[in-house]
């Protein structure tokens, strides 16, 4: 009796924990598809457009003395940038240039103030000639018209006229090849803005070419000439901060200059500042 209640009571208590157990899921896997349970599925961000960009160069000019001392004191480009506007309206120091360029963020742009100047690179020689002749027709006979009556009269020589007057067969040195050069002032620059930092990275080219004479090669007919320039150039890459001066360095004329007879003793300061455009 007692072997048959335990088995009784046993099967009883299975079918209450076999009642209670959860119907299995009808609809779809929950972990197969999140949609299913309600849940959103996140969605690829947008591309962000590209954006416009306002790129500004500013050079400043003053002496070599005062220049050497700002820098001793390790300013930073922002203050620099303040005190060089201060001093150009104090007459102590001058604003030589400003450009402003506006781009698209990762496309290079360009910006030329310049004149055209054609010169000759090439020259083909002088032709000088070696020998000029002078020929004297005799007279011919009224009779005979194949053998001349007389002899040429070679005293008329004497009066043949001077080498000088051949002068315009003489050709000088000649241009055979030309070039041309841009005067003036060039910026090519290329900015992109990194989007973990919003910090611009510039690479910029800065670019200010004169002409300031010619030198002469040569003498009388074999002559020739060529132009001289004087050159400042600033190029390289930097990491910018928008909305803040930055120096890119300096660029000075050459020190023997027939522009500034003074630039031995004046430095030249380049900054850019990078500011994205409002809508």
């Amino acid at each position: 009796m007692k072997a048959t209640i335990c088995l009784v009571a046993g099967i009883v208590a299975f079918s209450r924990i076999h009642a209670q157990a959860p119907a299995a899921p009808t609809g779809p896997d929950p972990f197969a598809d999140p949609s299913a349970m309600g849940v959103p599925t996140p969605e690829a961000p947008e591309a962000q457009p590209n954006q416009n960009l306002s790129v500004r160069y500013e050079v400043f000019s003053l002496d070599l003395a005062t220049a050497a001392a700002l820098q001793r004191e390790n300013p930073g480009d922002a203050t620099l940038y303040l005190r060089l506007v201060a001093m150009v309206e104090k007459k102590e120091a001058i604003q030589e240039s400003m450009h402003v360029i506006r781009c698209v963020q990762g496309q290079k742009s360009m910006s030329e103030n310049t004149a055209e100047l054609i010169y000759a690179t090439e020259y083909e020689p002088p032709e000088l000639p070696q020998t000029v002749g002078v020929s004297i027709q005799p007279p011919k006979s009224p009779t005979a018209t194949d053998n001349p009556a007389t002899l040429p009269d070679t005293t008329k020589l004497e009066n043949a006229p001077s080498l000088s007057v051949f002068n315009g067969i003489q050709t000088p040195a000649t241009p055979t090849a030309y070039q041309t050069r841009n005067t003036g002032i060039t910026i090519e620059m290329e900015a992109s803005v990194d989007p973990d930092t919003g910090k611009v990275q510039l690479i910029s080219s800065f670019d200010n070419v004169r002409h300031v004479g010619v030198t002469e090669q040569g003498t009388g007919l074999s002559k020739t000439t060529m132009p001289e320039f004087e050159v400042q150039k600033l190029m390289g890459s930097a990491t910018v901060t928008p909305g803040k001066p930055f120096l890119l360095g300096t660029m000075n004329r050459p020190p023997v200059s027939k522009v500034d007879a003074d630039s031995a003793n004046r430095i030249w300061f380049a900054f850019v500042t990078v500011d994205t455009v409002k809508p």
